[in-house]
């Protein structure tokens, strides 16, 4: 009797990991699929207006296509000056405000841009968690 019980609950706990995983992660989701997700969270945040939508749905994608291209570059020239790189991402950055500033009323825009700080804080946040993770590890591992 146990031997079945247990025979049931390894092929139940196979059963269920070998179920296809659906992400809507959206650092695992292709460019296109993030882009709308993105668009979305923020027609729903900033309650955008029609023209609003297709005027940041093209920014968005003039975003998405930098970023590829800048990691294209970042992996072509690994010994790029680390100082070109922060200058040429601010300078997107501060692209970016003015166009959404352009799309944006004054009120939408004070929103967003204050989301987009909650969120950067939460990246950092999260970029500390992991280095403390691996330090350590590095300090399981020299031991």
């Amino acid at each position: 009797m146990k031997k079945l019980l247990l025979t049931f609950l390894l092929s139940i706990g196979f059963a269920v990991f070998a179920q296809e995983k659906k992400s809507t992660n959206e650092s695992t989701a292709p460019a296109d699929k993030r882009t709308e997700m993105a668009t979305n969270k923020l027609v729903e945040e900033l309650k955008l207006n029609a023209t609003q939508v297709e005027a940041i749905k093209t920014v968005m994608k003039k975003q998405a296509e930098k970023r590829k291209s800048n990691k294209m570059e970042i992996s072509d020239l690994k010994n790029q000056n680390i100082e070109e790189l922060k200058a040429k991402r601010e300078a997107e950055k501060t692209e970016m405000k003015t166009e959404m500033k352009k799309i944006l009323t004054a009120d939408q825009y004070a929103k967003w841009e204050k989301n987009m700080e909650e969120r950067q804080e939460k990246m950092k946040e999260k970029m500390k968690e992991r280095s403390v993770i691996k330090e350590n590890k590095d300090k399981k591992n020299n031991n």
